[in-house]
């Protein structure tokens, strides 16, 4: 997902092509990782899913990941946005694309925008 999301946003293409090749690509791994399973008779939880959480439990805290209001407004705007990747999406002024400006090329930003476009937030 890596190499297509740079090259998305390299040519400024549209958001929507990185959100089906990413679902595309997602759905072909999911796929293909319950065949492997099936094929093979692989058990992934020994007493099952129930007493596997019950005994493995545990928090993923994302400390100051996510807070930061440029990338929560670079995230929710990304699927919006005729050219997302041209401009400061902080002060909404659309401009050229850079290629000396690091903050255009984020495929974490890409991912995460794709889990925000589908739960509706």
């Amino acid at each position: 997902m890596l190499q297509a999301g740079i090259s998305i946003q390299l040519l400024n293409l549209s958001w929507s092509i990185f959100y089906i090749h990413f679902l595309f690509l997602s759905f072909v791994i999911l796929f293909y990782s319950i065949h492997r399973i099936k094929k093979k008779k692989i058990r992934l939880f020994n007493d099952g899913l129930y007493n596997f959480i019950k005994q493995y439990w545990f928090l993923v805290w994302m400390n100051n990941y996510l807070d930061d209001g440029y990338y929560l407004n670079r995230i929710t705007t990304l699927p919006y946005i005729d050219q997302p990747f041209a401009g400061l999406l902080g002060t909404g002024v659309l401009g050229n694309v850079t290629l000396n400006n690091s903050y255009n090329y984020n495929v974490f930003e890409l991912e995460v925008a794709v889990y925000i476009y589908i739960s509706w937030i």
